[in-house]
């Protein structure tokens, strides 16, 4: 009897301590794993491959255009190397760190691969860059291609390269502070109820083309300051433009851009294929003063830092200021 009452006491005891216990989380088997995602930055190119990298530590910029963009979105440290047109064209000043991969038209492949890219950049328009797009694949180098050509695509570009190079300060100052000059100027602009119209002219030693709203550097800016391009009209952007078209369109303002390095061969060629004519000096333009041969860094090379600067000019030009 005695040692029944005992083991009931027992039980009851063990069953009082594990009711008065706090409840305790269950024991994992280990950490989660997250480290292939952290610190990834994810974003789609201008062919609309996906990416999810690490910031890199060594990228190659195919041509000078967006190098440039890399260094004022902070990455010339992690610039291993870019075309020769960053040092020739945009002026800049790369340490030694920085490789000559050639020119942006023939890059090499064998300078690229030396420099030993965990990024590359590249432009969408490059047939040479497109090329080497299987190579890249082939040593299991990202390479992200893109294509700038207003200034909406420049601040798409630059916001990306802010992420990728950890300096999102930069684009306060290389996009905020230049979209906030682009809109003063298309404001300024939008108070006349004309719209001008115009022809724009792109010029280099061996050609003088016709140039529509599209595709270049210069057409989109006139007409987001509310100009009509007479390539561009029935809808039909048309870039073989006659002469005789142009007297026939007489353009209330014409712009011409030296397109090329070698600009005093662009200037012969302006001379000698237009300038020359009888027919020419009878356009409005001519005669009104309202032929304007722009610069070349800002008009015929993407302006980047400058496109504020390039669409407050255009907008003193329309306004006649």
């Amino acid at each position: 009897m005695k040692q029944r009452i005992f083991i009931t006491l027992l039980l009851l005891a063990l069953l009082l301590a594990s009711c008065g216990r706090t409840a305790q989380p269950p024991v994992e088997s280990g950490p989660v794993d997250a480290s292939s995602e952290a610190g990834k930055i994810a974003f789609t190119d201008g062919l609309g491959q996906e990416f999810s990298i690490d910031p890199p530590r060594r990228a190659v910029v195919m041509i000078g255009s967006f190098a440039d963009v890399w260094v004022l979105a902070g990455g010339e440290e992690v610039l291993a190397a870019t075309a020769n047109d960053a040092w020739e064209s945009y002026g800049l000043e790369l340490g030694e760190g920085t490789a000559n991969i050639g020119s942006p038209m023939k890059p090499s492949a064998e300078l690229v691969l030396a420099a030993e890219p965990d990024l590359v950049i590249a432009s969408s328009l490059s047939p040479s860059n497109l090329e080497l797009r299987e190579t890249f694949d082939r040593s299991g180098i990202p390479a992200a291609y893109f294509d700038v050509s207003s200034f909406q695509d420049y601040l798409d570009l630059l916001e990306l390269f802010t992420r990728l190079t950890g300096h999102p300060e930069r684009y306060e100052q290389y996009g905020t502070a230049v979209q906030a000059q682009v809109d003063e100027a298309v404001q300024r602009r939008a108070v006349y109820d004309f719209i001008p119209t115009v022809l724009t002219i792109q010029v280099s030693g061996s050609s003088v083309k016709v140039k529509n709203s599209e595709d270049n550097v210069l057409g989109p800016m006139l007409k987001d300051l509310g100009c009509l391009n007479i390539a561009d009209r029935d809808g039909a952007q048309l870039e073989e433009l006659s002469l005789e078209a142009i007297l026939q369109a007489d353009p209330g303002y014409i712009f011409a851009v030296y397109h090329g390095t070698d600009e005093a061969a662009a200037r012969a060629n302006l001379e000698e294929t237009l300038l020359s004519n009888p027919a020419w000096a009878s356009l409005s333009a001519v005669q009104g003063g309202r032929f304007h041969i722009l610069e070349r860094r800002m008009y015929s090379l993407k302006p980047n830092a400058l496109w504020g600067d390039a669409y407050e000019q255009l907008a003193d030009i329309l306004c006649g200021e």
